[in-house]
């Protein structure tokens, strides 16, 4: 009988540390696939002089989507759900944005915008309008060698020369406006239209009354009104700036 009890005691404690064993064990690992996690942007274009919107615009974000986006009539744009791609957990991604006649001032290669999962308002951004520049240049004279008014007979064009005077003065001016159209900026030399030769820039010759106005570090003068009808590339408009900052305009003769 004592025997019968001890082997039941036995079979009890091996029946015991299995059962504690089996609970202590971990639990098998269960692989999870990856979900795809979802991304999107919204962001708005507009002209950077008049704030109004560009409908039209290109927007192109490879780490969103591999199809670009446009904007709409107000300027808007948003991702498609349809081709957005899976968020890649960049943080930093680049953003380029075209439209015909405009231009990501600094950014035409690309701008690297934050991004993050879920969605994400990139905010406005603002292109600026190119304005076509013109070359100056010489033409040659008609076979009947007079011009008209009309920058000469057929196609030609005259051009004429603005001279100021003293020489020196022209490191100090910062601007010049023609016809109320900025021609020349120091703040903005990328754009400028026009070049100084020497003291003397060059225009072209519209045969109507012109203003020009110049702008200098101290002073600014005012609107000064003159006839370009005589002015040819042997006759220039010339503007003394005097001492007292006033201005003595020297008509083309």
């Amino acid at each position: 009988m004592k025997k019968r009890n001890t082997q039941f005691l036995h079979f009890s404690i091996i029946l015991v540390l299995i059962m504690v064993n089996s609970c202590t064990q971990n639990p098998p690992s269960v692989t999870i696939e990856p979900q795809s996690l979802p991304v999107s942007v919204t962001g708005r274009v507009v002209d950077i002089d008049s704030n109004s919107p560009i409908e039209g615009a290109e927007i192109l974000l490879q780490d969103v989507q591999d199809i670009p986006m446009f904007s709409d009539k107000d300027g808007y744009f948003q991702s498609d759900p349809t081709f957005t791609k899976p968020y890649s957990g960049k943080n930093e991604i680049i953003i380029k944005i075209t439209k015909d006649n405009y231009t990501y001032k600094g950014e035409e290669g690309g701008k690297i915008i934050k991004i993050d999962l879920g969605e994400n308002d990139l905010g406005t951004f603002r292109l600026t309008v190119i304005t076509p520049v013109l070359p100056i240049v010489a033409s040659p004279d008609p076979p009947n060698g007079k011009l008209g008014d009309d920058g000469g007979e057929g196609n030609h064009r005259i051009i004429f020369g603005i001279r100021i005077l003293p020489a020196e003065i022209i490191n100090k001016i910062t601007s010049i406006f023609i016809d109320d159209v900025i021609v020349y900026s120091t703040n903005n030399p990328v754009d400028n239209t026009i070049e100084f030769d020497g003291n003397e820039f060059y225009i072209a010759r519209i045969s109507m009354n012109r203003i020009v106005h110049l702008t200098f570090e101290e002073f600014t003068t005012p609107a000064i009104e003159f006839k370009d009808k005589k002015c040819d590339e042997k006759n220039s408009l010339t503007l003394r700036v005097e001492r007292d900052n006033t201005i003595t305009q020297i008509d083309c003769k």
